[in-house]
């Protein structure tokens, strides 16, 4: 999972195309109403523009919508990300948010074999 993936030109998109080229699946999300505060602004169709030219790379991608800044809508984009995608591998985070989900577990402290 990527955060703050909201835009073509940023961090986040940044991180995203490096690992799709890596050959990750990814989880993007972002979050418009912060962007759109923000001198750069919103392009409405940046994140799909975004997801496509991943998914050209073979990567499989979900793009969620997520105010990260709201604790409980952290552990929503959590259970999104369970049922659509299965098994969150790592998270980097993009966005200035001070949370972290309550409702994650990281793989190696799961006890599922995998390390970081």
């Amino acid at each position: 999972m990527v955060t703050g993936v909201g835009r073509l030109a940023g961090i986040g998109a940044g991180i995203a195309r490096r690992l799709a080229a890596d050959g990750w699946d990814l989880v993007l999300t972002y979050w418009q109403d912060y962007d759109s505060r923000m001198p750069w602004g919103v392009q409405p169709d940046d994140v799909e523009r975004l997801a496509a030219e991943l998914e050209a790379t073979g990567a499989r991608v979900l793009a969620l919508p997520a105010d990260l800044e709201d604790p409980q809508a952290v552990d929503r984009l959590m259970e999104s990300v369970a049922e659509q995608a299965g098994t969150l591998r790592g998270w980097c985070s993009a966005t200035p948010s001070p949370w972290t989900p309550a409702s994650w577990t990281p793989p190696w402290q799961a006890g599922n074999g995998t390390s970081p």
